[in-house]
């Protein structure tokens, strides 16, 4: 216990005064029933009257001092505050991503990944980009994870018209850039994007330029490669509801690799780390890896609260000062 005014404890010094100069005072004689009664008493009744006297003015005294001094309990405290980390998840949706070297086949296998990582997300806001030869915002910066596994679970080849002009293709750098441009509105928190592809940069905005970009955010990149080292087919439905593979020019089926060398460069730039995904095993020890390496930062701080604690006191000085009241007035009634 503390008390915020301590310096009133030296109010005690003030019926220490009044006792002495009252000793030394002339005496007042007693009222006569008053001194009748006092002449009925024994020693050891006017005695024991006067300790209980003595006992109550104390505590009155002693009392009234004590809430002056307003005491106080100090309470200890712990304020944590946890600041969150934002992440970009960019990923290719171009018809490549549809190649089954990766069961049931790549974008498939990236979305549930991607699902498993973001139901783990705490204090977290995350976002989802998409983009094939342009990128989009899927899903802007949020704390709803709810909303971000319905917009997820709606990608596919067909969130972008890649038969449309200068939307086919894969556009690393443009990605990169959507994904930094989500991210620099708040520099408090650490940044991150997860870049997901199985292509090489063939079209947009050169890829080491978006990167320089998202370096000069402090905003780490972490790409992952989609697929196995041979590649594989991509896979098509033609208008009569049959399975087919795209073929070159000259006849040859098209395979879809990536420039692993680049996709090296390009997190290394901002600090980051690269990673391949070859099947589902290692797509999940990507996302787990990824989550121990970003990690929220957590404040302690600890602090100290002071609380009243003279109201509890209020009810038994109150009470003792009416019985003392009470029993002055009756043993000193005012004469004639």
């Amino acid at each position: 216990m503390i008390f915020q005014n301590p310096f009133f404890f030296w109010l005690i010094l003030i019926p220490l005064l009044f006792l002495f100069i009252r000793k030394n005072r002339k005496q007042v004689p007693l009222h006569p029933a008053i001194a009748y009664i006092h002449a009925q008493l024994t020693f050891w009744q006017k005695y024991s009257l006067l300790i209980i006297k003595v006992i109550f003015s104390s505590l009155i005294i002693g009392g009234f001092i004590f809430l002056l001094m307003r005491p106080q309990i100090e309470i200890q405290k712990q304020k944590i505050e946890k600041k969150g980390i934002d992440i970009v998840i960019a990923i290719d949706v171009s018809y490549s991503m549809l190649a089954e070297d990766i069961t049931p086949n790549r974008m498939q296998a990236a979305k549930k990944h991607i699902s498993n990582f973001v139901s783990k997300l705490q204090n977290d806001r995350a976002a989802i980009v998409v983009f094939a030869g342009k990128a989009f915002t899927q899903s802007p910066l949020t704390f709803d994870y709810g909303m971000i596994q319905t917009f997820l679970a709606e990608i596919s080849p067909f969130s972008i018209q890649q038969n449309a002009p200068n939307l086919a293709g894969t556009s690393i750098g443009d990605a990169i850039l959507s994904a930094t441009n989500r991210l620099n509105k708040d520099r408090d928190r650490s940044r991150v994007i997860i870049l997901i592809t199985d292509g090489d940069a063939n079209i947009g905005i050169h890829p080491e330029k978006a990167s320089e970009i998202a370096k000069n955010e402090n905003i780490k990149i972490y790409t992952i490669g989609v697929g196995k080292e041979n590649g594989a087919k991509i896979p098509f439905t033609n208008r009569l509801g049959q399975k087919q593979y795209i073929k070159n020019s000259d006849g040859t089926f098209a395979v879809a690799k990536f420039d692993e060398t680049r996709l090296k460069k390009l997190s290394a730039i901002t600090g980051g780390k690269y990673f391949r995904a070859t099947d589902n095993q290692s797509f999940q020890n990507i996302f787990q890896h990824i989550q121990k390496l970003e990690k929220t930062n957590i404040e302690i701080e600890n602090f100290i609260e002071k609380k009243d604690s003279y109201k509890s006191y209020l009810i038994p000085f109150f009470l003792f000062f009416t019985v003392y009241l009470f029993y002055f007035m009756a043993i000193n009634p005012k004469t004639e």
